[in-house]
Protein backbone atom coordinates (compact mmCIF):
# COMPACT_ATOMS: atom_id res chain seq x y z
CA UNK A 1 0.00 0.00 0.00
CA UNK A 2 1.41 3.16 -1.07
CA UNK A 3 1.58 5.94 2.03
CA UNK A 4 -0.37 8.92 1.13
CA UNK A 5 -0.79 10.29 4.57
CA UNK A 6 -3.57 10.23 6.92
CA UNK A 7 -6.23 12.71 5.74
CA UNK A 8 -10.01 11.23 7.56
CA UNK A 9 -10.76 8.80 10.42
CA UNK A 10 -13.66 7.26 10.04
CA UNK A 11 -14.63 5.18 12.73
CA UNK A 12 -17.82 2.46 12.13
CA UNK A 13 -19.45 1.72 15.63
CA UNK A 14 -22.58 -0.98 15.63
CA UNK A 15 -24.15 1.14 18.44
CA UNK A 16 -22.92 -1.12 21.42
CA UNK A 17 -20.38 0.17 24.12
CA UNK A 18 -17.44 -2.34 23.07
CA UNK A 19 -17.60 -0.61 19.71
CA UNK A 20 -17.74 3.16 20.87
CA UNK A 21 -14.71 2.44 23.39
CA UNK A 22 -12.56 3.33 20.18
CA UNK A 23 -13.61 7.04 19.98
CA UNK A 24 -11.00 8.70 22.24
CA UNK A 25 -8.59 7.06 19.71
CA UNK A 26 -10.35 8.46 17.12
CA UNK A 27 -10.51 11.91 18.43
CA UNK A 28 -6.55 11.94 18.77
CA UNK A 29 -5.81 10.49 15.37
CA UNK A 30 -7.96 13.10 14.09
CA UNK A 31 -6.35 16.21 15.86
CA UNK A 32 -3.02 14.36 15.25
CA UNK A 33 -3.48 14.67 11.58
CA UNK A 34 -5.73 17.44 11.16
CA UNK A 35 -8.40 15.46 9.81
CA UNK A 36 -12.05 15.33 9.64
CA UNK A 37 -13.91 12.49 12.10
CA UNK A 38 -16.63 10.73 10.49
CA UNK A 39 -18.82 7.97 12.34
CA UNK A 40 -20.38 5.02 10.23
CA UNK A 41 -23.13 2.92 11.19
CA UNK A 42 -24.44 0.15 9.01
CA UNK A 43 -27.91 -0.75 9.10
CA UNK A 44 -27.94 -4.81 8.23
CA UNK A 45 -29.95 -5.63 5.25
CA UNK A 46 -29.61 -8.04 2.84
CA UNK A 47 -27.71 -7.12 -0.27
CA UNK A 48 -28.85 -8.18 -3.57
CA UNK A 49 -26.17 -9.46 -6.25
CA UNK A 50 -23.86 -7.01 -7.45
CA UNK A 51 -25.40 -4.99 -10.38
CA UNK A 52 -29.14 -5.42 -9.17
CA UNK A 53 -30.86 -2.80 -7.23
CA UNK A 54 -34.07 -2.77 -5.44
CA UNK A 55 -33.85 0.60 -3.81
CA UNK A 56 -32.15 3.92 -4.48
CA UNK A 57 -28.47 4.04 -4.68
CA UNK A 58 -26.25 1.22 -3.37
CA UNK A 59 -25.52 2.19 0.99
CA UNK A 60 -27.77 4.77 1.15
CA UNK A 61 -30.96 5.03 3.00
CA UNK A 62 -33.58 6.17 0.51
CA UNK A 63 -37.26 6.82 1.22
CA UNK A 64 -38.56 4.08 -0.86
CA UNK A 65 -37.13 1.14 1.55
CA UNK A 66 -39.02 -0.65 4.02
CA UNK A 67 -40.92 1.11 7.05
CA UNK A 68 -38.45 -1.06 9.04
CA UNK A 69 -34.85 -0.37 7.09
CA UNK A 70 -36.10 3.43 7.35
CA UNK A 71 -36.63 3.40 11.38
CA UNK A 72 -33.36 1.44 11.78
CA UNK A 73 -31.89 4.32 8.98
CA UNK A 74 -33.08 7.10 11.44
CA UNK A 75 -32.32 5.92 15.20
CA UNK A 76 -28.74 4.74 13.16
CA UNK A 77 -28.54 8.37 12.63
CA UNK A 78 -29.87 9.45 15.80
CA UNK A 79 -27.47 7.24 17.69
CA UNK A 80 -24.25 8.76 16.11
CA UNK A 81 -25.19 12.20 16.78
CA UNK A 82 -25.56 11.03 20.15
CA UNK A 83 -21.66 10.41 19.90
CA UNK A 84 -20.80 13.22 18.15
CA UNK A 85 -22.43 14.87 21.22
CA UNK A 86 -21.32 12.86 24.24
CA UNK A 87 -17.32 13.03 22.50
CA UNK A 88 -17.81 16.58 22.09
CA UNK A 89 -17.11 16.09 18.39
CA UNK A 90 -16.70 19.20 16.90
CA UNK A 91 -17.48 19.31 12.65
CA UNK A 92 -17.46 15.25 12.96
CA UNK A 93 -19.54 13.88 10.15
CA UNK A 94 -22.10 11.04 10.26
CA UNK A 95 -22.70 8.67 7.54
CA UNK A 96 -25.68 5.24 7.76
CA UNK A 97 -25.24 3.16 4.92
CA UNK A 98 -27.45 0.07 4.62
CA UNK A 99 -26.11 -3.50 3.36
CA UNK A 100 -23.93 -5.86 4.75
CA UNK A 101 -21.67 -4.25 6.88
CA UNK A 102 -18.19 -5.65 5.46
CA UNK A 103 -19.15 -4.06 2.25
CA UNK A 104 -20.40 -0.94 3.10
CA UNK A 105 -17.68 -0.15 5.62
CA UNK A 106 -15.03 -0.83 2.86
CA UNK A 107 -16.85 0.96 0.57
CA UNK A 108 -17.38 3.82 2.79
CA UNK A 109 -13.79 3.98 3.11
CA UNK A 110 -13.44 4.53 -0.34
CA UNK A 111 -15.39 7.09 -0.45
CA UNK A 112 -12.57 9.15 1.56
CA UNK A 113 -9.29 10.91 0.56
CA UNK A 114 -6.22 9.45 2.82
CA UNK A 115 -8.64 7.18 5.30
CA UNK A 116 -7.79 5.88 8.34
CA UNK A 117 -10.38 2.92 9.75
CA UNK A 118 -10.00 3.03 13.36
CA UNK A 119 -11.91 -0.33 14.60
CA UNK A 120 -12.27 -2.23 17.80
CA UNK A 121 -10.61 -5.99 18.03
CA UNK A 122 -11.90 -8.12 20.77
CA UNK A 123 -10.90 -11.59 21.54
CA UNK A 124 -11.92 -14.13 24.63
CA UNK A 125 -10.98 -17.36 25.92
CA UNK A 126 -14.20 -18.48 24.95
CA UNK A 127 -14.63 -15.93 21.52
CA UNK A 128 -11.21 -16.25 20.23
CA UNK A 129 -12.22 -14.02 17.48
CA UNK A 130 -15.77 -12.09 17.91
CA UNK A 131 -17.51 -10.33 15.30
CA UNK A 132 -15.61 -6.57 15.94
CA UNK A 133 -12.23 -8.51 15.25
CA UNK A 134 -13.74 -10.59 12.40
CA UNK A 135 -14.51 -7.16 10.94
CA UNK A 136 -11.85 -5.71 11.62
CA UNK A 137 -9.53 -9.27 10.04
CA UNK A 138 -11.80 -8.39 6.69
CA UNK A 139 -11.11 -4.31 6.23
CA UNK A 140 -7.50 -5.35 7.21
CA UNK A 141 -6.90 -7.99 4.66
CA UNK A 142 -8.15 -5.55 2.28
CA UNK A 143 -4.32 -3.74 2.10
CA UNK A 144 -6.08 -0.54 0.89
CA UNK A 145 -6.24 1.35 3.71
CA UNK A 146 -4.81 2.76 6.89
CA UNK A 147 -6.01 0.64 10.03
CA UNK A 148 -5.76 1.73 13.57
CA UNK A 149 -7.10 -1.45 15.75
CA UNK A 150 -7.89 -0.55 19.33
CA UNK A 151 -7.85 -3.73 21.55
CA UNK A 152 -10.27 -4.25 23.71
CA UNK A 153 -11.01 -5.74 27.82
CA UNK A 154 -13.13 -8.82 26.40
CA UNK A 155 -15.64 -7.92 28.53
Amino acid sequence: MEHRGIRTVIVPLDGSPKAEKVVPAAIEESLLHGAPLVLVRVVPYMELPQGQRSHGAEGSCPPDMPLEIQNDCAEADRYLREVLQRYAIEGGEVTVRYGDPFTQIASELRQWPGPLAVLASYATAVLPVGAHSELARRIAGLNEFHILLVPGSGE
